[in-house]
């Protein structure tokens, strides 16, 4: 992909322990196969967190992304939906769950932004390998930007909010 993408996926903690976890996956760019450089990964940090890291995707620097999500949070029977978008006529590289934005880098602009890869499970070269069970689902490549959906009972609430608004409204005139 070539220019702006998004990407997103579903993700369940299978594991009981955060003992040894580190990457989910990495995005790649500029034929990058092995290293880190050129990339940007999905990676719990010592503390549990769930950080999206940015490691000089296409010559960009600078700017991690906390999810606000830990192993914990994840270790739910449900599951959990997050959008990485790169929008280059915004510049800005945002991380969203469950259609909640979670967090942004401001002056995007990879020299270089075509996504050539990914890998899932490790970073690049397995220097830091999932040690752990997550399913991943519905894994999905947009060539463009793709503002997620917030979940359905984030937006049930907002109609059941606006119902008994309106039923206020009618009952006082």
């Amino acid at each position: 992909m070539q220019g702006s993408f998004t990407m997103s996926f579903d993700l369940k903690n299978l594991s009981s322990t955060s003992n040894g976890w580190k990457d989910i996956f990495s995005l790649y760019t500029n034929g990058t196969v092995s290293g880190e450089s050129n990339s940007m990964v999905l990676e719990f940090t010592n503390n549990g967190e769930l950080y999206l890291y940015n490691k000089g995707f296409g010559g960009q620097t600078g700017g991690n992304i906390n999810t606000g999500l830990t192993w914990t949070d994840l270790q739910q029977d449900s599951w959990t939906n997050l959008s990485i978008v790169s929008d280059l006529s915004s510049q800005t590289l945002s991380v969203y769950v469950n259609g909640a934005l979670a967090g942004t880098i401001t002056g995007w602009n990879p020299s270089s932004p075509a996504l050539t890869g990914s890998q899932f499970g490790a970073s690049f070269g397995n220097t830091r390998p999932m040690n752990g069970t997550m399913d991943i689902n519905n894994v999905k490549f947009y060539d463009g930007v793709v503002l997620p959906v917030p979940e359905a009972a984030t937006a049930s609430l907002g109609l059941l909010g606006l119902a008994a608004l309106m039923m206020r409204r009618r009952r006082c005139c």
